[in-house]
């Protein structure tokens, strides 16, 4: 399998990583401006991995690369991995030079319509995922990330109707030999939509103080952190996903005194730790923006976000110092 990952960020370079030690064959694309010191110096990872009993790793990722995609270059899958709300741009820059036959794997964090993004490609076969087995960001030595072990924790997959298919049974294998624990679900944009929740709805709580790493810590932090998820999980009900079905989103409605003590210990680990870091260091207008999709869209159908409101002054105003 020929696979093209675009660009060299957290996601895209840890799976490519993972993908190449599996021995496929990978390329990335990458920006002409970064193309040559990335070929020529490595990606540097530093890994917490879950899979070998949080061992420490050090690795540097030597990437194939290209800058230029040519029709006559034809790839079996095309890994996006990219900020959310740069989507449609990226998209509208490959579209017209991918071979037909090319897999989209769109593989990151959605709230808008699935209907809408393959409009804009060619007759491309598109799905979706999201890496949930990992997080983590980038610094002056490189990247940081974490790889969980836990099978709660899995590279989510599916196609938008729920079937099957020959093309994401390739990716479901690719992802198995690189031991990136690979999860096919029939409800793959009702997951993805409903994990945007939880997360505008987290990162809104982590931005409450300026302790962002070690919020968990402040109890009435985590009640209002909670109480945002509620919000933008009963958003999704309102568009219609079955929350209550999927896993591991629906447990948040357990009560306050079972679930604030489970959060405080869950985002209380260094592996949380370091995902919620590369969040807000790697990305901060991204989760700004999840906020105010959730908000705008409370309006649009009409759920009460009072939570979320008074969460969003904060919001707009944290920054990294």
């Amino acid at each position: 399998m020929k696979i093209l990952i675009l660009g060299d960020g957290v996601i895209g370079s840890v799976y490519g990583n993972e993908l190449t030690k599996a021995g496929y064959d990978v390329t990335h694309f990458i920006r002409k401006e970064r193309s040559q010191d990335v070929i020529l110096h490595g990606i540097p990872i530093r890994c917490i991995d879950g899979r070998d009993n949080n061992k420490r790793t050090e690795e540097l990722y030597r990437p194939e690369g290209i800058s230029e995609l040519a029709k006559e270059n034809v790839y079996d899958l095309f890994i996006i991995s990219a900020k959310s709300d740069g989507l449609h741009n990226i998209i509208a820059s490959f579209s017209k030079k991918l071979a037909n036959e090319t897999t989209v794997l769109i593989f990151q964090s959605l709230w808008i319509d699935a209907n809408e993004i393959e409009s804009w490609f060619n007759g491309n076969k598109v799905l979706y995922g999201f890496p949930h087995i990992m997080g983590g960001g980038r610094d002056e030595q490189g990247i940081y990330c974490t790889i969980f072990g836990s099978p709660d924790a899995p590279s989510m997959i599916g196609e938008k109707d729920g079937t099957i298919s020959n093309a994401l049974q390739s990716v479901e294998k690719a992802f198995s030999d690189a031991s990136m624990n690979p999860k096919i679900t029939k409800d793959i944009l009702g997951w993805i939509y409903t994990h945007y929740a939880e997360a505008a709805g987290l990162l809104a709580g982590v931005m409450q103080t300026n302790d962002y790493i070690n919020f968990s810590q402040d109890k009435t932090v985590v009640v209002q952190t909670l109480l945002a998820i509620r919000e933008g999980l009963r958003i999704c009900k309102a568009r219609g996903i079955p929350v209550s079905k999927i896993k591991p989103q629906c447990y948040y409605f357990l009560p306050k005194i079972v679930m604030v003590p489970f959060m405080k210990k869950m985002y209380a680990t260094e592996s949380a730790k370091l995902m919620i870091k590369g969040h807000i260091t790697h990305s901060l207008n991204e989760m700004k923006s999840m906020v105010n999709d959730m908000i705008a869209s409370g309006e649009q159908y009409h759920v009460d976000t009072r939570q979320l409101s008074k969460m969003k002054k904060n919001v707009d105003q944290f920054s990294i110092i």
